[in-house]
């Protein structure tokens, strides 16, 4: 009888260590930042013909996620390559390197440079060492960029 209830305990033990471990892998699978892989667009634009055009692409290399950002526009050639650290509701782009042909070193390795966040179908971008060009986009929790599709294979 005693041999039974040990064993009892030892399946109940191991049983909960196997739990916990597929609801650990669940948590790790959503610290993915998978679903964000894709490209995002922002414009500003202020007369009389000054504009920008914020690219971002997010993309997956050697088992890690980074983001290419450019940005051109009056005065502006930004190539930034930074890492993608979050999970499929919000990840931080992390300034990683500058890409060639960029014009001004403002950051360094380390430097958050936004985070963008899911709610519904929005993305709302908070600024972080990287700010839009306009003062009036420079508030933290609106929507600036957006997804762009791929189109349709047909």
């Amino acid at each position: 009888m005693v041999i039974l209830m040990k064993l009892k305990t030892v399946f109940l033990f191991v049983f909960s260590i196997v739990l916990l471990g597929f609801a650990g892998q669940t948590a790790f699978s959503s610290s993915n930042p998978k679903s964000w892989a894709g490209s995002y667009d922002f414009y500003e634009f202020t007369p009389p013909h000054a504009n920008w055009v914020y690219d971002v692409r997010v993309y997956e290399e050697g088992g890690y996620y980074y983001a290419d950002v450019n940005i051109d526009g009056f005065q502006t050639m930004t190539r930034l390559k930074a890492k993608v650290q979050g999970n499929s509701k919000s990840i931080d782009l992390v300034f990683d390197s500058y890409l060639p042909n960029n014009m001004f070193e403002l950051y360094k390795k380390g430097d958050i440079l936004f985070t963008l966040k899911k709610e519904g179908n929005m993305i709302l971008t908070y600024w972080g060492k990287l700010e839009a060009m306009l003062s009036d986009n420079q508030k933290s929790g609106k929507v600036y960029f957006i997804k762009k599709h791929k189109p349709d294979k047909t």
